[in-house]
């Protein structure tokens, strides 16, 4: 009786997993758009966030390549946003105003 048993529990342990991982069509592969957000864009979400009062972090590693990406859209916004953006960096407290005058130039 208790070989019946357990031999009856290791079928059940071998066949369960193989039940249970069939694929159901609701995990069909599915495309997940993805928009590509020019460099002016991605300048103006990171200064609405410092004007939203986030802090300024480890993105200020990146401000060069933001703003390398607005140098080949408009070099003017370029040379204004380079040098709001290094104020920001040396003074991390006037982010959010900063940002916001900014953000009424580009």
């Amino acid at each position: 009786m208790m070989r019946r048993t357990c031999f009856l529990l290791l079928v059940m342990a071998v066949s369960l997993p193989w039940l249970g991982c069939g694929g159901s069509p609701s995990q069909q592969p599915r495309a997940i758009p993805v928009v590509q957000q020019t460099g002016l864009d991605q300048a103006r979400q990171l200064l609405q966030g410092y004007v939203d009062g986030n802090p300024v972090g480890s993105e200020a590693d990146a401000y060069g390549d933001i703003v390398s990406a607005v140098r080949a859209e408009d070099s003017a916004k370029a040379d204004v946003l380079e040098a709001g953006l290094n104020e920001i960096a040396a003074n991390p407290s006037i982010a959010g105003r900063k940002a916001k005058e900014l953000l009424d130039e580009l």
